[in-house]
């Protein structure tokens, strides 16, 4: 059971997703360019802005795009970037 002060924040599970749902998160990321998205440097934001962070896997390579209160998208990919978190967390859902 995890413990600290983040402790009580809702985790979504690991899901089972079908080769066609697969295949649907695989062309978004493609299409939305996420190699190309970048994330702004260092800057003041509130505390409370939370990260969201996105990292593609394929054999010994990674790739990672994070939007964090230390490391904020740029305003270039924001919209594509929660675009594809939509869709990657949309994935498998019940």
């Amino acid at each position: 059971m995890p413990t600290g002060p983040r402790a009580e924040l809702e985790v979504i599970p690991c899901r089972r997703v079908t080769s066609a749902e697969l295949d649907r998160v695989y062309d978004g990321i493609r299409r939305a360019g996420f190699e190309h998205m970048k994330s702004n440097g260092p800057r003041q934001t509130s505390p409370h802005y939370g990260l969201r962070a996105l990292s593609v896997h394929w054999q010994s390579h990674a790739c990672e795009v994070v939007d964090s209160r230390e490391t904020p998208i740029s305003d270039a990919s924001r919209e594509a970037f929660f675009g594809l978190v939509q869709l990657v967390t949309a994935a498998g859902a019940p």
